[in-house]
């Protein structure tokens, strides 16, 4: 998430958590859940992996983001646009090809 609000932001590249990310590695993310959610696996605890489960598990994460970002970073970023941009290409009925595409709407 982190990621894509800076990439709609204009930066291509983002230190998070003392790494170097880029699209790749949302792209990874965002197509392994999407597999997930369409081949219907379950989670260690045996919990299914659904659209559902998915939307929740995002808003957990985005309060998370605005915790060690702080409100004030969290609430002048994108984080609403960058959301809404992994929940569609996410639990979209196909799978799309690349996030930046429908992202390039967004951009900056």
């Amino acid at each position: 998430m982190q990621y894509i609000e800076a990439w709609i932001s204009g930066n291509g590249c983002v230190p998070i958590y003392g790494l170097m990310e880029d699209a790749a590695t949302a792209e990874i993310s965002r197509t392994s859940i999407w597999q997930w959610i369409h081949h219907q696996k379950t989670l260690s605890n045996g919990k299914p992996v659904t659209k559902a489960l998915f939307r929740q598990m995002l808003g957990e994460e985005m309060k998370v983001i605005a915790s060690e970002l702080g409100e004030e970073r969290f609430s002048q970023g994108r984080f609403d646009d960058a959301a809404r941009l992994m929940e569609q290409i996410t639990t979209s009925d196909e799978l799309i090809d690349f996030l930046t595409l429908p992202g390039y709407r967004l951009l900056a």
